[in-house]
């Protein structure tokens, strides 16, 4: 996979990455922090078709499991990463 765009607009910040040419799938995802009505979302849009014959045989056995665990895994990167730079700056309320 590589990046392939930087998204950079004055509501949204994120980026795209693509798969290469060898792998199963054919895809792009895009990941990026929206501002909507004075509220901050984080946005997943992904795309894929299968790429290899095998992927093609099993596509709705093996190509949702595998977006779907991409999808998981990007989502506990960006949540893991989101506290570890904001630790101090988000109160924590004990209730």
């Amino acid at each position: 996979m590589r990046i392939s765009a930087l998204i950079g607009e004055p509501s949204k910040l994120g980026f795209a990455y693509e798969t290469l040419a060898g792998h199963l799938e054919r895809g792009v995802s895009e990941f990026y922090f929206e501002e909507r009505a004075g509220k901050v979302f984080l946005v997943v849009h992904t795309h894929s078709e299968p790429a290899h014959w095998l992927s093609r045989l099993g596509k709705g056995f093996f190509s949702l499991r595998y977006q779907r665990w991409c999808t998981q895994q990007a989502l506990k990167h960006v949540k893991q990463r989101f506290h570890r730079d904001n630790e101090r700056s988000i109160p924590i309320v004990k209730k």
